[in-house]
């Protein structure tokens, strides 16, 4: 009988220092919450699934309203080599823009795409878009030693 360890896995999505932009009369700011896919059992047949909200906030710098547009991209990329780690070995996963799993999200480049936004900013009402982005840990990853497993992905913005 084979025995297969539980592995408790987070991957952080961290904003980079460029993520606090002034784009032209705003300034804006992205952060994130962690996507926590808990407990994994190597021996599952299917994916484990779980989501993370990455939040765009924009303010008016002077006085007058603003219209801004912007991307949120993961500053390493895209998908293709994504992976937890700990000590003792690595967990395959993968981040995506819709929650059928079949756009992975990047930088807009190898089939990748960004998170796209814009609007208007005032003195009185900021700009807030949220967006949820979808993250897979791959099944069947049986040779996993049982361990914390963690990956930060940083987040740049772009306009």
């Amino acid at each position: 009988m084979r025995m297969t360890g539980l592995v408790a896995m987070a991957a952080a999505l961290l904003a980079a220092p460029s993520a606090r932009a002034q784009i032209g009369p705003a300034d804006c700011s992205v952060a994130s919450t962690p996507l926590m896919f808990g407990i994994y059992l190597g021996n599952r047949p299917t994916p484990t699934d779980l989501t993370a909200i990455v939040t765009v906030t924009c303010t008016a710098r002077g006085s007058l309203a603003a219209s801004v547009a912007f991307k949120v991209v993961a500053a390493d990329g895209g998908n293709a080599s994504r992976l937890m780690r700990s000590a003792l070995g690595a967990l395959r996963y993968q981040l995506f823009v819709d929650a059928a799993h079949s756009v992975p999200w990047g930088d807009g480049t190898a089939g990748t795409v960004a998170l796209s936004g814009s609007g208007a900013v005032s003195p009185t009402l900021p700009l807030r878009q949220s967006f949820t982005l979808y993250g897979r840990v791959l099944a069947r990853q049986t040779v996993v030693p049982a361990g914390a497993y963690q990956d930060s992905v940083p987040i740049r913005m772009n306009w």
